[in-house]
């Protein structure tokens, strides 16, 4: 695609929405990107009366480098950028792209929405970031760092900084930490010291970590703490089992505001299931998406599902496992959630 032509044909014309996603754009095309940036008043040529700049900018699964992540930053660092969202996920920017766009962040004040997946930072380039939104950016509600290339050990640095980035951090909504090699001992630092300190997440995003039994404890505590305002969590593909689910279940009555609820594939077996599902049916009146599918259901859990179902209806429960009936036994099946 030659994106430095589009770009140039695009000048004045002041697009609200970029999409170049999936198209091999290197440097060069991003710097081109970055002058879209800019309000198109700065033209020359610009229309009469055109004034807004690029608000939305698509730029996921390209070849953009710690150099065309400079020219991003310079332009996100501007005082006349009105740029709202930006993805860059999948693009090897490296801890020398994110710290030069942490910078950036530290003066801008019209980012909302910002997708750092796979884009390969490592403990240096995570803790710029939460350095950042700790002390100095109060503009961003949502960011997605999936896949951060994060030691095993130590861990201490870096979720040390990210739950302090959470206790300072008031306007921050949305979180994506899946795929991150956390630990329950990161959990705990995350909970304790982070999430408990302030209740401004509401959607939490945790999936595919290195989590196990223990924290269910540390789940429970988040859920039942009064400041807790998730409506949004996701602890899928992570190995909780029946002892994690026991102790989420008996937290659920705190969780009236929960909506949307995935537990997919966590090795967890009919005990721990049934419990959850029973839990979820008394105390949880706000839940509409609920995802099980990839877990050990048996007679109980199916029983308590088919319940669950019953009194929600196809409505008002939306899940990704539903029941039927054989010679009057409740059955499994998975089904497409829709969300």
């Amino acid at each position: 695609m030659q994106v430095v032509a589009l770009c140039e044909a695009l000048r004045g014309s002041s697009p609200a929405r970029l999409v170049l996603s999936y198209n091999e754009l290197g440097n060069t095309a991003a710097k081109a990107v970055a002058q879209l940036m800019q309000p198109c008043s700065d033209y020359e040529d610009a229309a009469e009366g055109c004034k807004q700049g690029l608000l939305e900018l698509e730029l996921s699964s390209n070849q953009i480098t710690a150099e065309g992540a400079a020219a991003l930053a310079d332009a996100l660092a501007q005082p006349e950028c009105t740029l709202q969202r930006l993805v860059l996920s999948h693009n090897a920017l490296g801890d020398a792209g994110i710290t030069t766009l942490s910078e950036a962040l530290q003066h801008n004040t019209s980012l909302r929405h910002l997708d750092f997946s796979n884009t390969q930072p490592t403990e240096k380039g995570v803790i710029s970031l939460a350095v950042t939104l700790a002390d100095h950016n109060r503009s961003l509600t949502s960011l997605r760092l999936a896949s951060p290339l994060l030691q095993q050990r130590p861990q201490q640095d870096t979720t040390t900084h990210l739950a302090h980035m959470l206790a300072r951090n008031s306007s921050l909504q949305e979180l994506q930490l899946s795929k991150a090699g956390l630990t329950d001992d990161a959990l705990e630092c995350l909970v304790q010291y982070g999430l408990l300190r302030r209740g401004a997440v509401q959607r939490l995003d945790l999936s595919a970590n290195r989590f196990f039994s223990l924290a269910g404890q540390h789940i429970r505590l988040l859920l039942s703490a009064g400041s807790c305002s998730l409506r949004h969590l996701n602890l899928s593909s992570i190995r909780l089992q029946d002892e994690a689910a026991l102790h989420i279940a008996a937290c659920l009555p705190s969780c009236t505001d929960l909506e949307h609820w995935d537990l997919s594939s966590c090795s967890i077996g009919d005990k721990g299931l049934a419990a959850l599902i029973a839990a979820a049916g008394k105390a949880v009146p706000k839940l509409r998406v609920l995802k099980l599918w990839g877990n050990g259901f048996g007679g109980s859990s199916s029983q308590a599902l088919h319940l669950l179902r019953q009194q929600r209806g196809r409505e008002g429960l939306v899940a990704d496992v539903t029941t039927y009936v054989v010679d009057g036994a409740p059955c499994i099946a998975q089904q497409d959630a829709g969300c």
